[in-house]
Formats: structure tokens, C-alpha cells, sequence
């Protein structure tokens, strides 16, 4: 490796691992050292797919001098202890969306990196896609926001639940508002601004699962505006995500990556671009496109020895409305996010 290449691993060799593998050999200054997974032939296949080294045991990787970065790709409720084992090793982190399944967890890795001086990135490429960059530009055109609407109606069959034990558990996975939407819930944020509050019901409806299959949210947003957001793994055959904002001099309406109206005073609307990065009525993404671009932007960070693009803190705001869902649906009334 030269200087300018930054080495990296990635522990789990699942589905979105595949994605974060094709996307790194699209970055010229990454390099992808080994992948690690408890199954060998997984293992195995894995590197011989993406020309790297294999091992079952993830945490080689931390005693790699030519590892810089390790990406986690396994199931949500492992990634705490192996993101802070990783960053107390001296490895920058990349983990994949939730970057917990609860706020204490993710409190304790953000902690972490800055008592480790390590980088903590979280994977929300949907901001990357052409029309959210475009319609982040836009926001002050809208003037003040009045509401926004976002819905998730996706299917899963109940094989998926079955491929893995740890799919749908509250443990290790989560449902589809923790699992599924929670790039939508990112997305809201990042556009909207911050929730104080929400409201919510959830229900198990059509699978067999610990975690809900559906999920409906009323959020209260710090400046003044209402959300609503829906999260569904049964809708037939299922439907590209959609996101809805209302302002004050205008409104835009996307359904997956397109754009369905866009009324914004001065601002043209986006061309048309590739697929939404984020799997309808399966969990095999259209494109590694938008993971190369974040993917990219870190690895420019590291490079330029500033922080990644989406740290842990947003990660963090994310995983804090879903929890702050949960509880609101388990207690039966509205949850202050702040509490969390």
C-alpha cells in the first residue's frame, strides 16, 4: 500500500457486506485487506469474490497494522462492543445503520471515540443520493416548515425473517421502524431538524417475530412543524419509500429517488438519477453507488485528518427517535426524545 491508501476490514460477510466490498474497489485509495465471518466457507467465498484475506475471527483485524478502518456489517445489537473493541485497538469506524439498537450503546461508542481519538462514522448513503443533496439545498427556499409525512410501506417475506436468528429479535435486529426505516427516520432529521417528542403504535401483524412489522409515528419537530411516518415490512408487493415536505412558499414530494411534484420558489427541480439506494421487497440493494460515495467522503476524511461526514452523533439522533417510538408504544403515551 502506498501512503495515500487507506487498508481496510469488514467484519461480517452478509448481504451488505457484498455492498461495502464492490463499493471500496471503486475508491481508488481504499484498499480492502480481509473480510471475517464465523461461517469459513462464507468466509471464504467472500474473499475470493472481492480478492482479500479471510478469517473467522473478526478481531484479527485489530492487530493488522494494515487495517486503518474496519466496517461492521453484522447484526445491529452487535455492533457496540465490537465498534469500541475496534476503536480502544487504534481502528477508525464505519458501521452500518442502526449503529445500535439502543441509545446507551450508542452514548458508550460515541464516548469512546473521543476517548480513543477515533473516527466513528455511521452508514446513511441515502443522503448521498442526488435528489436528498438537492433538496437539502432547497430547505430555506421552502421558508418555515409546516409538516412533513414520510411512509415506508415495504414487504418481507417471512423467509427473510427466517434466513438468520437474530432477524427480527429486539435483541440483535429489531423491527421494521429500527431496521428498515430508519433511513427514512435519518433523513427526516437531516432535513427537517431535530424531534422533542413523538408518539407511536406498533403491532406485529403478518409475521412471525419478536420486533413489530408495522409502525406508525406522530413527531413533534424542534421547530415548530409535525412528521408523521409509517414503517411497514408487510405491504404487498411493496413501495419505494416516499417523503413529503410542506413549507411555508412551497412543497416537494418524492417517492424513492424521484421526484413526484416540487413547487420551491427559484429552485429547480433535480434531474432525474439512479434507483434509491434501499431495498423495497428485499434487503438486496439496486446499487453499491451511494455506499461508494460515502465511502468515499471517508476516506477523504481520514486522508485529510478531519472527522467523517455523518458521525456518530447523527447516527445517534436517529436511533433516538426509533427508541423514543418504542417506548411511546410500550407506555402507551408521547415520549420526550431528550429524555433518552
Amino acid at each position: 500500500m502506498t501512503p495515500a491508501t487507506i487498508g481496510f476490514a469488514i467484519i461480517g460477510t452478509g448481504t451488505i457486506a457484498r455492498v461495502h466490498a464492490a463499493a471500496l474497489g471503486e475508491v481508488a485509495e481504499a484498499r480492502l485487506i480481509a473480510g471475517s465471518s464465523r461461517d469459513v466457507a462464507r468466509a471464504q467465498s467472500f474473499a475470493a469474490d472481492f480478492g482479500c484475506e479471510a478469517t473467522t475471527n473478526w478481531r484479527e483485524h485489530l492487530t493488522d497494522p494494515r487495517v486503518n478502518t474496519v466496517i461492521i456489517t453484522t447484526s445491529s445489537g452487535s455492533h457496540a462492543n465490537i465498534a469500541m473493541e475496534a476503536m480502544a485497538a487504534g481502528k477508525n469506524v464505519i458501521v452500518e445503520k442502526p449503529m445500535a439498537l439502543h441509545t446507551d450503546d450508542a452514548r458508550a461508542m460515541i464516548a469512546c471515540a473521543h476517548q480513543t481519538g477515533r473516527a466513528l462514522s455511521v452508514i446513511f448513503q441515502r443522503r448521498y443520493e442526488p435528489v436528498h443533496q438537492a433538496l437539502k439545498q432547497a430547505m430555506p427556499a421552502l421558508g418555515r416548515l409546516l409538516f412533513a409525512e414520510v411512509s415506508c410501506p415495504f414487504h418481507r417475506p417471512q423467509a427473510y425473517y427466517d434466513s438468520a436468528p437474530w432477524r427480527g429479535t429486539e435483541a440483535e435486529d429489531g423491527g421494521a421502524l429500527m431496521n428498515q426505516a430508519i433511513h427514512s427516520v435519518d433523513l427526516l432529521l437531516w432535513l427537517c431538524g431535530p424531534a422533542t417528542k413523538v408518539y407511536a403504535e406498533c403491532a406485529t401483524q403478518m409475521h412471525a417475530m419478536e420486533a413489530e412489522d408495522l409502525a406508525v409515528v406522530v413527531a413533534q419537530l424542534q421547530g415548530g412543524a409535525k412528521a408523521t411516518l409509517m414503517a411497514s415490512t408487510n405491504i404487498l408487493p411493496g413501495f419505494p419509500a416516499t417523503l413529503a415536505i410542506y413549507g411555508q412558499h412551497g412543497s416537494v414530494r418524492l417517492s424513492g429517488a424521484e421526484v413526484v411534484h416540487w413547487s420551491v420558489p427559484g429552485v429547480p427541480a433535480p434531474a432525474p438519477a439512479s434507483p434509491a439506494s434501499v431495498g423495497v421487497a428485499t434487503n438486496i440493494l439496486a446499487s453499491h453507488e451511494y455506499h461508494r460515495a460515502q465511502l468515499q467522503d471517508v476516506v477523504d476524511a481520514t486522508l485529510a485528518q478531519r472527522p467523517p461526514p455523518i458521525e456518530g452523533s447523527q447516527g445517534f439522533a436517529a436511533l433516538a427517535l426509533v427508541e423514543a417510538a418504542y417506548s411511546s408504544a410500550r407506555l402507551g403515551h408521547p415520549v420526550d426524545v431528550a429524555r433518552l
